[in-house]
C-alpha cells in the first residue's frame, strides 16, 4: 500500500520537523503548489526533498556498530567504504584476485571469469564442479599462504594481439569474450608475482603482504550463470569479505549476525505477522491477524494526523483505462515496471503503479481557484509492479503494496485560475517518507527485532492459568481486558513454566497469572518480558497501567 499526499499552497512550506519525527507518522507526503518565482521554487523544494530522503542516506554512508572493551567501555566503530577508502576498495579488489589464484591452485582445471568489489567485499565466478563450504576452507588457507609470501601486484600493457595470444596459450575461454567486450587499447594485465595473472584495470595494492589475513573472510557459495543470462553456463561465485585490520571484520560480522537475528522474513514467520504464499504468487503479502493489528494502528495514526493537518482522505481504484497512463507517461518510461494490460470489452486497462494520476483526476473534476490553497489530500492506496522474482525480499521489495513531479500538471493540462481570473499551471510536489506500509512494517520489525513496545504489540496481555480450574476467571479477564480495548488471550492447556516460555518466545509484552488465590481475590499476577515479576494487582488497576502506558506509549 502506497500513501499517497497532495498539496497546494502559496508558498512552498516546508513540512514541520514535529509532525514528523515519530516514525509513525513519518509517511509519504504528494503536494501541489502554486506557481512562484523558480528561484524559490527550487530552492524551498530542494529542502523538501532533502527532508525526505535524508535518513536513508545515513543509513547507506555507513555501517554502526557497538564493540565493548575488558573494561566494558563502549565504543562506536564506524566501518569504511569502498567510497570513503581507497585502500579498502584496493584491499578488495586484490583479495579477489589472490582467492582466483588460490582457487586456480587447487583446482587446475577451473575457468575464471570476472571478479569485481562489492559493497561489503568481493566476488569471483568460476566454471568449476560445484563447491562446498569445506572447499571454501581450504581455498581461504591457500588464500593465506599467499598473502603470507608477500607477492608484488605488477601492472603490465600489452597489446590486444598480444593479450590474446595469452589467454589462448592458457585455454580461458571467458577471458576471450571478457577481451572482446574490452574497447580501449592496450590491455592491461595484472600478475601476482609471475605466477598468476588476469585481465585487469586495477587498483591493487602494491604486494600481497599489504592485506590482512586476519581481516579476510570467504562468506559462501552461490551459483550464477555467466553474464547473468540463464541460456549461458552455470558458473560458481564465491563471495567474501575484506576489511582493512581484524576489528573491522569482527565489526562487521557482528552486524551481519546482528541483521540476521533481525531479519523481518524469520520474525514474520516466528511471530506469525505476514506470509508470502507461493500459491498465490510471489511477492503478494498475506498480513495474518497479529501483523493487521499492527497495520491497522500504523494507518489509524496515519489518518489521525492528515486530518489533523488538513487533508482530505481518497480511495481510488486499483485499476484505470491504460490511456491514463499514456497521459502520465508511465507506459513510455516505467512500462518494464507495470504489468500486462487487461482486455475489457474491447478497451485496455492498467492496474496502477502510481497514485498520482487519481489524485489529478480527482482535482480537475471542478475549476479551482487560487482561493482554494493550499488542497491537501492523502491517500492509502495500493499500488502494483511487476519485479523480477529474483529481486523480491520480504517485505522489502513486493508486487503488490500499499504507499508514493513538476512535469504531470503539463501532462494534464492542469489549472487554477490567478487572481486576475486568468489560467495558471499549478505545481505538484511528491514526498515519500515512509514509502510503503509494507516495507515500513518489515523496517519495524527489524528495528524491534519483533519485541514491538506494549502499545504496538499485537498482542498486549496473556492470561495464564495455573491449571485449567482457574480457565473460567481467565476467559472473563480476558473479556474485561477486551473490553478496555486492550489486546488480550488466554492460553492454557499446558504447565505454567512452558506456558511463561511460550509467551516469552512470542515476546508478548505482559503476562497475567492465574492461580487459586486470584479467583478468590479478584486479581491477577503481573510478569513482564522487560520488568520480570511485578507481583499482583487488582484487575482494574492492571487495566489502569495498560491504558495509561497505550495512551502516553511508554513502558508499563
Amino acid at each position: 500500500m502506497a500513501a499517497s499526499n497532495s498539496f497546494l499552497s502559496t508558498p512552498l512550506l516546508k513540512p514541520s520537523v514535529s509532525h514528523f519525527a515519530k516514525p509513525l507518522v513519518s509517511i509519504p507526503i504528494f503536494c501541489l503548489y502554486k506557481n512562484m518565482k523558480k528561484k524559490n521554487m527550487h530552492a524551498k523544494a530542494s529542502a523538501v526533498a532533502a527532508d525526505s530522503s535524508e535518513t536513508a542516506i545515513l543509513q547507506n554512508d555507513s555501517i554502526e556498530t557497538k564493540t565493548t572493551n575488558l573494561n566494558e567501555k563502549t565504543e562506536k566503530l564506524v566501518l569504511p567504504t569502498n567510497d570513503s577508502s581507497g585502500k579498502l576498495l584496493r584491499i578488495r579488489h586484490t583479495c579477489a584476485h589472490v582467492m582466483a589464484m588460490a582457487v586456480q591452485k587447487l583446482y587446475p582445471d577451473a575457468k575464471v571469469t570476472i571478479g569485481p568489489w562489492i559493497d561489503n567485499g568481493f566476488y569471483y565466478d568460476f566454471d568449476i564442479e560445484p563447491l562446498t563450504d569445506k572447499d571454501l576452507k581450504r581455498i581461504k588457507k591457500e588464500m593465506d599462504r599467499i598473502i603470507a609470501r608477500n607477492l608484488p601486484l605488477i601492472r603490465e600493457e600489452v597489446s590486444r594481439d598480444e593479450a590474446q595470444r595469452r589467454i589462448m596459450a592458457i585455454n580461458e575461454p571467458y577471458k576471450m569474450e571478457i577481451l572482446e567486450s574490452i574497447k580501449e587499447d592496450p590491455i592491461t594485465i595484472y600478475h601476482i608475482g609471475n605466477e598468476w595473472w588476469d585481465l585487469c584495470a586495477g587498483p591493487h595494492v602494491e604486494t600481497t603482504g599489504n592485506i590482512d589475513r586476519k581481516a579476510v573472510e570467504l562468506e559462501s557459495v552461490a551459483g550464477a550463470y555467466w553474464r547473468g543470462d540463464e541460456k549461458k553456463p552455470m558458473l560458481q561465485r564465491i563471495y567474501g569479505t575484506a576489511w582493512e585490520d581484524e576489528e573491522q571484520l569482527k565489526a562487521y560480522l557482528h552486524f551481519k549476525e546482528e541483521a540476521k537475528r533481525r531479519d523481518h522474513r524469520r520474525l514474520g514467520q516466528d511471530l506469525d505477522l505476514f506470509s508470502i504464499q507461493e500459491e498465490a504468487g510471489g511477492g503478494l503479502v498475506f498480513w495474518h491477524p497479529k501483523g493487521a493489528i499492527v497495520r491497522n494502528i500504523i494507518e489509524d495514526s496515519w489518518k489521525k494526523i492528515h486530518i489533523e493537518r488538513g487533508y482530505d482522505l481518497l480511495y481510488t481504484p486499483h485499476v484505470a483505462r491504460a490511456d491514463l497512463w499514456k497521459i502520465s507517461g508511465h507506459l513510455d518510461f516505467y512500462r518494464e515496471n507495470m504489468y500486462d494490460q487487461m482486455n475489457i470489452e474491447e478497451e485496455l486497462y492498467q492496474l496502477r503503479p502510481m497514485n498520482c494520476p487519481y489524485h489529478i483526476l480527482v482535482y480537475k473534476r471542478k475549476l479551482n481557484s487560487y482561493r482554494d490553497f493550499p488542497i491537501r489530500v492523502a491517500e492509502l492506496g495500493t499500488v502494483y509492479r511487476y519485479e523480477l522474482s529474483g529481486s523480491l525480499h520480504g517485505l522489502f521489495r513486493v508486487r503488490g503494496f500499499t504507499q508514493v513531479d513538476f512535469n504531470l500538471p503539463q501532462r494534464f493540462d492542469m489549472t487554477y485560475v490567478d487572481s486576475n481570473s486568468e489560467k495558471k499551471r499549478p505545481i505538484m510536489i511528491h514526498r515519500a517518507v515512509l514509502g510503503s506500509l509494507e516495507r515500513f512494517f518489515g523496517v519495524l520489525i527489524e528495528h524491534y527485532v519483533g519485541d514491538f513496545p506494549l502499545w504496538l504489540s499485537p498482542i498486549q496481555a496473556r492470561v495464564l492459568p495455573v491449571t485449567d480450574i482457574q480457565l473460567e476467571y481467565c476467559n472473563e479477564v480476558r473479556n474485561k481486558l477486551k473490553a478496555n480495548s486492550i489486546r488480550a488471550e488466554v492460553c492454557h492447556g499446558e504447565r505454567l513454566p512452558k506456558l511463561i516460555r511460550n509467551a516469552e518466545k512470542q515476546k508478548i509484552p505482559l503476562m497475567a497469572v492465574v492461580g487459586p488465590k486470584e479467583v478468590e481475590m479478584q486479581t491477577v499476577t503481573v510478569r513482564s518480558r522487560f520488568g520480570g515479576e511485578l507481583g499482583t494487582m487488582m484487575l482494574d488497576d492492571f487495566i489502569s497501567r495498560i491504558k495509561s502506558a497505550t495512551e502516553n506509549r511508554t513502558s508499563f
